[in-house]
This record gives structure tokens, sequence and C-alpha cells, in this order.
């Protein structure tokens, strides 16, 4: 039902424009309809000195898409089990009341669904700035944070040549739950929201978020590349690097994870630190589908599906997922299907999952090479003009 010719004469047309503008140095595009692989292609580089060709196995660095992935898929099936019992619990049922350091828990009265909608009224990043803007790399309170080796109480990698004091999650995650609750209820986006989704769900599961998805769908998809930490497992000249980050790490990010927070959590995080190919996002997407099947294999039941996925909820959002709106949406033609759901991510990707046309679109790139304010891709909305593309082809 495709004319795959015209659609992929105009994906590279539009592919070319943004790489010759320096929108991004390459990406990967998949298309899928009613369970087959249309489109499938990569193009360009890893980055603009063209030495190294994208290839279809190429891991990228997945940003927000992370948020449903991940964290959404481990919610989906705590809610299912039981272990999340309601939507509208407060944050408190499974966290409590205190902080680490037991004082007033300022978020302890956020209900579930305000996270997983960002209607929290949380502030839409992490309080890390004072920790990542130390500029005296000699003085007392840089090395009370950092070193260049592993040795001691410095253990969390953020690169091969920096390390972070192991407790600092902790400090992290105090100042989280200290953190200003506006009152409104009004779709405000926050990283933070995914971050304390992810403590409730280690808490339930008694596992680590990332050990938790391994087990229960990573593993048994055979998603073997869709990992936090990708160089534990996978070789750099498999990985496409991010941005070089003159402010903070004073690298090229190639295997580590380009969100700062995610950086300060060891890489794991409910917010950002994924990372795979496009062919595991499809596989994820594939699963949404089917309704929670994959391979012969219930993963999800069709309910919690549709219940995550679906509108009603209070504002624009699933639960979890980003939704088409009026007007599309990240890397989202406006006239998909009208229950298009995925998300974004701030590297240069999206994930978009159209029901009633039975389609997924994934794209990624690292549009934030070299430096992340580089905003051509959105600009020339390139996302959006190759998911109008699959559609005209159609």
């Amino acid at each position: 039902g495709f004319d795959t010719e015209a659609l992929k004469e105009n994906i590279n047309k539009i592919v070319a424009r943004a790489i010759r503008k320096k929108a991004m140095p390459g990406c990967r595009i998949l298309v899928a309809k009613s369970g087959k692989v249309i489109f499938n292609e990569a193009y360009g580089h890893f980055t603009y000195d063209k030495t190294t060709s994208i290839k279809q196995h190429h891991l990228y660095d997945l940003a927000s898409i992370t948020k449903v992935a991940a964290t959404t898929l481990a919610a989906m099936r705590l809610y299912e089990d039981g272990k999340i019992h309601n939507i509208n619990d407060p944050i408190s049922r499974y966290l409590g009341n205190k902080t680490t350091e037991g004082e007033r828990s300022r978020i302890k009265n956020i209900k579930l669904r305000y996270l997983l909608t960002h209607r929290s009224g949380l502030p839409p990043s992490f309080p890390i700035i004072d920790y990542v803007r130390i500029k005296d790399r000699l003085s007392q309170e840089y090395l009370d944070y950092y070193s260049h080796q592993p040795e001691g109480r410095y253990t969390v990698k953020v690169t091969d040549n920096l390390f972070l004091k192991k407790d600092m999650h902790k400090e992290l995650w105090h100042d989280v739950q200290r953190s200003k609750v506006s009152r409104s209820r009004s779709f405000h986006y926050s990283d933070l929201n995914f971050y304390i989704l992810q403590k409730i769900i280690e808490k339930r599961t008694h596992q680590s978020l990332d050990n938790y998805l391994k087990k229960e769908f990573y593993q048994p998809l055979g998603l073997q590349t869709l990992t936090f930490n990708p160089l534990e497992t996978i070789s750099k000249n498999q990985i496409v690097p991010t941005e070089n980050d003159k402010k903070w790490r004073d690298e090229l990010l190639h295997g580590y994870v380009h969100d700062e927070a995610a950086a300060f959590l060891g890489g794991v995080s409910g917010h950002a630190g994924l990372f795979g190919r496009a062919e595991d996002l499809a596989v994820i997407g594939q699963l949404l589908l089917n309704k929670g099947i994959y391979g012969n294999r219930r993963y999800l039941e069709t309910e919690t599906v549709e219940f995550f996925t679906g509108d009603g909820h209070g504002n624009h959002r699933g639960l979890g997922f980003d939704r088409k709106t009026r007007k599309g949406g990240p890397g989202c033609y406006y006239r998909a299907g009208k229950n298009t759901y995925g998300h974004s991510g701030y590297t240069g990707t999206c994930f978009w999952v159209d029901p009633e046309n039975e389609l997924i679109y994934v794209f990624l790139s690292n549009r934030v090479h070299p430096n992340k304010k580089n905003d051509k891709l959105m600009k020339l909305k390139t996302r959006e003009s190759i998911h109008r593309a699959i559609y005209k082809a159609l």
C-alpha cells in the first residue's frame, strides 16, 4: 500500500537538505507498516569530519524516549501487577512522607497521574547547576565532588576521566524531595516526574530500573542493544557520539549519556539514559500496536496498553506517552492518525506509533553535535517533514 519509490525519493531530499545545512551529521530512519519494515535507511556520518558512516547497527542516545521505552513500560507492568495500586495515589504511598534527611517531603502529595502527564507543578530540570558549573577545578568545592581517578569514594563514572562521589545521588534525591511545587496543574514538562517514577519502580521491584527492564522486557524481546550505559557491553565504534561538551565534561561524549542529570545518576535515570538502534524502538512500537503481544508472548494486557496510550488523563498527553495534537507534535505530522502516540528526545530523536494506520516511525539523530545550541533540526522541521512524506506515500 505504499509508493516506496516516492517515499525514498522524498525522504532522501529532506535528509540531504538537513545534512547540507548542518542540522545533523547523519540519522537513522525506520518505518514499519502492519508489522513489516518498509523503509530502513542510514544517512550521513558520526560527525562532520565524515570519517565514520552511519550504519543500521549503530546506537544512538535516545534521550527522553527513555521516558516511554523504559520508565513507562515498567510502570505499565507494575500497574497491571497491582504494585502500583492506583494512578491517583500520592507519592507518599510508595516513598513515604519524609526526605532522606528526615525532613518533610514537599513532593509527597503529588499524584502519580500528575507525574505521568507532566502536571505535577515541579521545576522542569534537576537542581544540579551548582555542581556542574564549578569553574575552579582546583578548588576544594570541586574536589569535594569530583576526581579524575576512580579512587576511594569517587566511583560514579561520568566519562573516562571524570568520576563523581558515590553518594551524590542521595544529595540529589534529597534536593528533589525538597523542590518547590507549584499549585498549578496545567501542563509543564519536567524531567523530575520520571526520576520520581524511577524511584517508585525501584522501591516496588527491589531492583534497579535497568535490571528490571532487561529481565522483564528487553532480553525476552531479544533487544540486546537497547541499554543504559552501553559501553559496558558494546564497543564505542558502534555508538554515535553526541555533544563536544566544553562546559562540564571537557570532551566529546561518545557512549556516555548526553543528559547531565542522567550522568549524575550513573547513566541510569527514568527521564534519560537509554541508548538503542532504530530496530529496537520498532519492536517496542510493534509490541504496543499488538496491544501487549510480541512474538506470540504477552508482555502487557490489552487494557493496560489502551489505558496508558489513550487520552482522557487531564491534558493532551497519555500516561507517560506524548500524543498528537491538532498541530502535530515534535517530529509528528499533524495529519497522522488522531490516536498517534510516542515521544521525542532532546538529542534529535522521535518515535511515533499510529494505531489507526498500523504505522511506526522512528527517527534517530545527534543534532546536538557538536553543540546542543544547534536548533536547525527543529527550524527545518526535518522530522515532521519525513513523517509527512510517509503519509503522502500511503
